[in-house]
């Protein structure tokens, strides 16, 4: 049994490649890409490979390296290079090891097949890589939907961005927060215009609410049907 996890995104772009370093990281476990489309000389295995700092984690060659910036499928044809991912090279390694797709679930591995089917035929259990967008529940729905038909074990979603509007938030409330409290010196009693306390402990407990908010959908979003959550939204 292969000891591997998938790590796919809902889309090209997503950020597969710094949640895999932040994975392997954390983990100490292997990296691999196996199909790199273009962009050879700044690779996401060599991205990954600058982000790591730990000596344990290794970051093993691509099965395919292709010179096009497109579809692996269309990448391919171009460079007159035929991908079978059934017979592909896997790194021998005894650890744990990070594969990391290209472009989204249903991004074409060849003409034939997606990386969903790639990910199935091999067994992986898949970390889903979603970034907060408008119209980013629909594709990760739709994402959760094809992996589950496939019988391929979603263990849980990374979700990007997620907290950016939060500390927008948070720094935009400050800054007013600030200027009307010294507005207002007059009515405030035991408090003073800049207390710092209780600036940090709101900002605190906003980021908590933020976070749960971020953390429980997605958790819930691996366990339910993506039709039946569809139907609700």
């Amino acid at each position: 049994m292969r000891k591997a996890i998938g790590i796919m995104g809902i889309h090209t772009g997503i950020g597969k490649t710094v949640a895999s370093a932040i994975l392997a990281e954390s983990l100490r476990v292997d990296y691999w890409k196996p199909v790199q489309a273009g962009d050879l000389q700044n690779s996401d295995s060599k991205k990954v490979r600058s982000l790591l700092s730990n000596a344990e984690s290794t970051v093993h060659p691509e099965a395919v390296r292709l010179n096009h910036p497109l579809s692996p499928h269309e990448a391919a044809r171009l460079d007159g290079v035929e991908i079978n991912f059934e017979s592909m090279a896997w790194p021998k390694t005894p650890r744990h090891l990070l594969v990391e797709t290209a472009g989204g679930v249903m991004s074409p591995i060849n003409h034939e097949a997606t990386m969903a089917d790639f990910v199935s035929f091999y067994n992986l259990p898949v970390v889903l890589i979603v970034r907060h967008y408008l119209g980013s529940i629909n594709h990760t729905l739709m994402s959760i939907d094809v992996l589950k038909r496939r019988e391929i074990n979603v263990l849980g979603l990374i979700i990007r961005k997620g907290m950016s509007i939060t500390l927008i938030g948070i720094a935009v409330g400050l800054a007013i927060a600030f200027a009307l409290t010294r507005l207002m010196t007059t009515l405030l009693f035991g408090v003073t215009p800049t207390d710092a306390i209780t600036f940090a402990a709101v900002s605190a407990f906003v980021m908590l609410v933020a976070l749960l908010a971020c953390y429980i959908p997605a958790r819930r979003a691996t366990k339910i049907s993506p039709l039946v959550a569809l139907r609700y939204e």
